[in-house]
């Protein structure tokens, strides 16, 4: 039987352009960053579920035009940022996470959803789920872009915790870095 796609809100997100190429995508408590590499384009953090992936998903395309989003970086493993992977795999994208984290997403992405299955966009096709890993620092780079996703060896509150720098910038985002 056919899945329903996940609905997306009419609205666009709030957002606010960081930088050229850099977008903050604002809603429900959540965040998201949306980067333009070019000929494609790279989301930070899936927060949520797949209604709001779709969403950031859909804003990203409006922000970044006519470039499939290859990459999706999750900064760790908790739900709260990984919630909408699965939207993200529906598209195709690759997830960029530390090692340690690499079988855990592979395990888990692939599973069926039995909670709410109508929503969830990766179990329309057969994709596999692609997870490209960190170790201490991995460069991720095209266009005019660069980011260096460095590992926060130590914290207390994720073991493979990234952090993305942007040198050409000199920015640094982070998620949950206290705790």
């Amino acid at each position: 039987t056919p899945v329903a796609t996940p609905s997306v809100p009419g609205a666009a997100l709030p957002t606010e352009q960081l930088a050229d190429g850099v977008h903050l995508i604002l809603g429900a408590g959540a965040a998201s960053v949306a980067f333009d590499f070019g000929s494609y384009s790279v989301v930070m953090e899936a927060p949520g579920n797949e209604q709001r992936s779709a969403a950031v998903i859909a804003e990203t395309k409006r922000l970044i035009p006519g470039k499939p989003i290859r990459y999706v970086i999750a900064t760790h493993h908790h739900f709260d940022h990984i919630g909408g992977l699965r939207s993200y795999v529906a598209e195709g994208a690759t997830i960029v996470a530390h090692q340690v984290n690499k079988r855990y997403f592979e395990r888990e992405l692939a599973r069926p959803r039995t909670l709410n299955a109508s929503l969830d966009a990766a179990q329309q096709g057969s994709l596999k789920v692609k997870v490209l890993p960190v170790g201490d620092r991995r460069v991720l780079a095209g266009g005019k872009q660069r980011i260096e996703l460095l590992h926060m060896r130590g914290n207390m509150h994720n073991a493979g915790l990234l952090i993305a720098y942007l040198p050409a910038r000199k920015m640094l985002i982070q998620a949950d870095l206290w705790g």
